[in-house]
């Protein structure tokens, strides 16, 4: 018979492990069943090489964990957003058997153990950026319970980008074919990311949010360049995705944001059509590659140089390419690299 344990956690989040996020939780698991649950969906990962690992963190929270067998142990792994001391914690209800946790460095030496008979097991440890740290829950007892697993560490260093927390200082990506930024953080509990973009082509542009819902929820929505909401990503998914038609030549931005204050590393990708032309072949459609930017990046400047050496042809060369074809003689040679030079510019927004 299963007896369902309803374990509120606004008490341990408010009171013991400081904000994970301005919205409030409930765990429901299953404790003390017979026959043992239905494996978690990290299952399996009874060893240390079959380890759960959810990468670059600072705070995970992963609810409707349980040990599914008697003798079952769960691994997992993660490395530091940053260094300082690190909190892991998992909650439980006593009766339905008693868990124990262990810490262990990345290659699954052991460091600390907390294998008291209270409702949760807590381990702090001085833990240093960059390294793998393995954490395994187990059972002395052959108890089949389930458990939520929490990690409260430093924050995300601010990513490459920042600062762009508001649209008027959104990083520009220009106009743009594809575009892939891996890496990026939301960093603080009230930090956002604000991209600003023109679509080479009309046409549908796919937006992908990539991040684990598990380290942290975010958010995305898209905005025309009077900063009306067109759209929104608020599922409670691993990714969100906004595929929307939009118009060639116009300014939209996407807004990155973590739902209740969540933190999180993520990676922003956008898909636009294929362009109809493009003669040095970079990737964006010529008619975004106007007076000399060729990169469409919004300046003219040196890289753009070494895209126009790509596609000159010299005199009668019989290369045809009309975006670089500034004097419309039909070839790419000299004289377009003079016409180009007029308007090439060092400074941002020169274009």
């Amino acid at each position: 018979m299963t007896r369902a344990a309803l374990v509120n956690l606004a008490m341990l989040v408010g009171g013991l492990f400081g904000v994970i996020g301005a919205g409030v939780e409930t765990l429901q698991f299953t404790a003390g069943t017979d026959p043992c649950p239905v494996p978690d969906q990290y299952e399996e990962d009874d060893t240390p090489d079959e380890a759960t690992h959810f990468g670059l963190l600072g705070n995970l929270n992963v609810l409707g964990l349980n040990t599914d067998a008697p003798g079952d142990d769960d691994w997992f792994k993660f490395v530091p957003a940053d260094d300082g001391l690190v909190t892991v914690t998992i909650w439980f209800h006593q009766h339905g058997g008693d868990l124990d946790m262990s810490l262990h460095d990345g290659a699954g030496g052991f460091l600390a153990v907390s294998n008291s008979s209270d409702d949760f097991e807590t381990i702090e440890w001085s833990m240093a950026a960059g390294e793998t740290y393995a954490v395994r829950v187990y059972t002395e007892t052959g108890a089949c319970n389930g458990y939520g697993f929490i990690v409260n560490g430093p924050a995300y260093p601010p990513d490459e980008l920042e600062e762009n927390n508001t649209s008027l200082t959104a990083t520009r990506l220009g106009a743009i074919g594809d575009v892939a930024a891996q890496g990026l953080t939301i960093h603080t509990v009230d930090d956002e990311d604000w991209f600003s973009f023109v679509p080479c082509i009309d046409g549908n542009v796919a937006i992908t949010l990539s991040f684990r819902q598990s380290v942290g929820d975010l958010n995305m929505s898209l905005h025309d360049n009077t900063g009306l909401l067109l759209e929104s990503g608020t599922t409670t998914t691993d990714n969100e995705t906004i595929e929307r038609a939009l118009a060639a030549g116009d300014s939209y931005f996407v807004r990155v944001y973590g739902q209740h204050g969540n933190r999180a590393v993520y990676d922003l990708t956008l898909d636009s059509p294929e362009p109809s032309m493009d003669c040095n072949n970079n990737g964006l459609d010529d008619g975004c590659e106007v007076y000399g930017d060729l990169d469409g990046d919004g300046d003219v400047d040196l890289s753009d140089h070494t895209l126009l050496c790509g596609v000159v042809s010299g005199p009668a060369g019989g290369v045809s390419c009309p975006s670089l074809d500034f004097d419309s003689d039909g070839d790419v040679d000299l004289a377009d690299w003079s016409a180009f030079q007029v308007f090439f510019n060092l400074s941002n927004g020169g274009r």
